[in-house]
């Protein structure tokens, strides 16, 4: 059945693609041990949430930061605008802005539809993203075939162990919006 599944989504895929080689090529990677998709925001995007740039200067305008962000911006300097953010007030204020914006609330708000109802049918093992909102989460169950362990920060073992054994696990590069002690958005948080 999961086949027969597969087989309608490429086909709907590939009628709305105007790239059919790279869809077939897809479709013959799903016969076999399948792909490991790599997801980023344009994922999330759709559903309401903001880019890291919209998010950064929103949080500028409410801490008081405006052309120090737009100046770190305009250089494409995003890890030290978040830096910026997140020492204007305190770090717990930074952490209220990222849940009010990406939490598991705004998550269960939305009606996913579109390119993310597709992922939970193309992905086998391992998905990689650098969402930290949940949405993905939230598509994997719906569809079904939730996560079998979400990964991030210190947890590297059990992100090789997963792609070992072709696990279904969620690998979050940015950390997880609920978890402010292992997340990797700003300059420090990546040292």
């Amino acid at each position: 059945m999961r086949e027969q599944e597969q087989a309608v989504t490429i086909r709907e895929i590939e009628g709305l693609s105007s790239n059919a080689d790279c869809i077939r090529w897809l479709a013959e990677d799903l016969k076999g041990a399948g792909i490991t998709p790599f997801i980023g925001a344009g994922l999330s995007m759709p559903f309401g949430f903001p880019g890291w740039p919209a998010f950064l200067r929103d949080c500028a305008r409410i801490f008081g930061v405006v052309p120090a962000i737009e100046e770190l911006l305009s250089k494409d300097q995003y890890e030290e605008a978040a830096e910026v953010c997140l020492q204007a007030r305190n770090p717990q204020a930074f952490q209220d802005r990222l849940v009010a914006r990406f939490g598991v609330d705004q998550s269960a708000a939305v009606r996913l539809e579109g390119a993310v109802a597709v992922v939970p049918l193309l992905a086998k093992g391992p998905v990689i993203t650098t969402n930290f909102d949940r949405v993905l989460e939230r598509a994997f169950e719906l569809s079904g075939v939730p996560f079998d362990d979400r990964v991030w920060g210190g947890k590297v073992s059990a992100a090789i162990n997963g792609f070992q054994h072709q696990a279904r696990i969620l690998i979050k590069l940015h950390g997880d919006v609920e978890d402010a002690g292992d997340r990797v958005l700003t300059c420090a948080e990546y040292q």
